[in-house]
């Protein structure tokens, strides 16, 4: 109880609300438990009425049979449009046959009905395929007894379900009867609890509102008898006038300094500016040795085309070079031609020396000595031929060599030439965008320049202000004694105005006050209470500051 005295006003309200929503909220989850049960009891009625559906269809599909087998007797066959139009009403009634949810959850009416089905589908087959004595025989003999026991499952279950139903019935009407007991107990009592929580809560606000009313039409009555015990307040008046003449005079001082403060920034600004000017100078100098740089690597772009042109005019001659150390090579195959032609003249001359005996020794000698010659020519001529073939290789090494390096070294010259074309643009952007942020820095420096004066008047316009400031705290301070005697009336009743709002935070906050409603009634019976003195003049000096 002492907790919830402790409440604000709007924490009380608050609370009645909560208890009272969440009563009916308890109310309604309890009413919507109960219909749902009752609900449970009343969804037992529609199984009885999927097997009542399930019992017609079974009986139009036994119909449907009994058609087909009669016409196919008939000689019609199954090739007539009624039969085509029958056996597509038997499909569709298996369809929705399958589809019951009564006969997929309950196993031995499925392993019935299965039965039945292909029993059924079968004698179906045997009409499609026109042999309709088998069919017949099927008819009379074994469907019958799959259907029937199907049938007598059926029944079983509907019976129990009936049975179900009834017992679901008699429990229906009891929930029913007690849910609305429930209810009428539940609301009398509802109305008796919200009832007591009312005159309760009225009971916790309106007396105490009803005392701080009366306390503060006391108040409003004595205030002019009380009011001389405000002098003191008045004093702190003009006491607070004086130190804020004081104050002002070191306001005024401080607004002197800022004077001279801004006078240096400005003179700062004027060099800010000045070094602005000459850092754009240097800018634009550097977007000119950009530019000149950009002139100087296409120069160097050029050069490394006449170098590649030159290379190729290298490579030209180097071919050419291969080209005559063929012709070499063929003079050379003409020697081993030759060579061979002076061996074997050599050999002819041995065969006829020989021949001539004594006489041709001097000529075989001749021979011979020619032959030597001959194989010697072979040798050099063989090593002349391999030399040339080395000296074809390593040319067209060199030629080869020679292309990729050049190409290697152009490709990669032209590589860093562009490199060097970007970055030569990039560093006349980096410029470009220097040049304008130093033209805006300049811009802002001109502006600060002239924000400063602006302040500069504005101060010394301050200074003037404070003077004037300083009279009408004088004339403040003659108003204060004048109006001394005016303020003594004022503070006889600050301490029933302090007591009154005590209890009044108290009862808006939930803070627990140090003045109770027994205490102001006890200060409305006394009689000393107009006599009461006002003491802690320092606290309403932190007030009134």
């Amino acid at each position: 109880m002492n907790l919830f005295k402790k409440l604000s006003l709007k924490s009380k309200i608050l609370t009645l609300f909560f208890v009272i929503i969440t009563s009916f909220i308890l109310l309604n989850v309890a009413s919507i438990i109960k219909i749902r049960t009752i609900a449970s009891l009343l969804n037992t009625e529609s199984d009885v009425d999927k097997i009542q559906k399930l019992s017609l269809t079974l009986s139009k599909v036994q119909e449907n049979l009994q058609f087909l087998v009669l016409n196919s007797s008939s000689g019609d066959g199954m090739e007539s449009d009624k039969s085509k139009k029958t056996v597509l009403e038997v499909e569709k009634s298996w369809t929705e046959l399958d589809k019951i949810e009564f006969i997929k959850t309950n196993s031995s009416i499925q392993e019935k009905y299965n039965a039945y089905k292909s029993d059924y589908l079968s004698t179906l087959t045997l009409l499609k395929e026109d042999s309709s004595l088998e069919a017949a025989e099927q008819i009379l003999t074994k469907l019958p007894v799959s259907y029937s026991n199907f049938q007598i499952k059926l029944n079983d279950d509907l019976e129990k379900e009936f049975k179900s139903i009834e017992n679901a019935n008699v429990n229906t009407n009891e929930s029913i009867n007690q849910f609305n007991t429930f209810l009428i107990i539940t609301s009398a009592v509802l109305f008796v609890v919200f009832g007591a929580l009312v005159l309760f809560f009225l009971k916790l606000i309106v007396k105490p509102l009803e005392h701080i009313q009366k306390t503060l039409n006391h108040v409003s009555g004595n205030v002019q008898t009380n009011s001389d015990k405000l002098e003191d307040n008045s004093s702190l008046l003009e006491q607070g006038s004086v130190k804020l003449s004081s104050n002002l005079d070191a306001t005024s001082s401080t607004l002197n300094e800022l004077l001279m403060m801004l006078k240096k920034n400005i003179e700062e600004i004027n060099v800010a500016t000045k070094n602005s000017e000459e850092l754009e100078v240097s800018a634009r100098n550097g977007i000119s040795a950009v530019q000149n740089m950009s002139e100087s690597v296409n120069e160097i772009d050029h050069n490394n085309q006449k170098m590649m042109s030159v290379t190729g005019e290298v490579g030209s001659s180097l071919e050419e070079i291969i080209t005559v150390i063929a012709e070499i090579g063929l003079k050379t195959n003409v020697i081993n031609s030759i060579v061979f032609q002076t061996k074997l003249l050599s050999f002819n001359a041995s065969v006829e020396a020989a021949r001539a005996g004594e006489y041709g020794k001097g000529f075989s000698v001749v021979a011979e000595e020619v032959g030597k010659l001959a194989l010697e020519s072979g040798n050099a001529a063989a090593e002349i031929a391999a030399l040339l073939d080395q000296s074809t290789v390593k040319v067209k090494q060199i030629v080869e060599d020679s292309n990729l390096k050049m190409s290697a070294v152009t490709s990669e010259s032209e590589k860093k030439v562009k490199e060097g074309l970007e970055r030569t643009k990039e560093c006349g952007v980096v410029l470009d965008e220097i040049i304008h942020k130093v033209t805006h820095m300049r811009d802002v420096v001109h502006r600060i320049h002239d924000a400063s004066n602006e302040q500069s008047q504005g101060i010394s316009t301050v200074n003037n202000s404070m003077d004037e400031l300083e009279g009408v705290i004088r004339s403040t301070n003659e108003i204060s004694t004048s109006t001394l005697d005016l303020s003594n009336e004022l503070g006889g009743e600050s301490n029933r105005l302090r007591e009154t709002f005590e209890n009044l935070k108290g009862l808006l906050s939930g803070v627990e006050s140090s003045y109770s409603v027994e205490t102001v009634q006890d200060l409305e019976l006394s009689d000393e209470f107009n006599e009461h003195e006002y003491e802690d003049v320092e606290e309403i000096k932190d007030e009134a500051s």
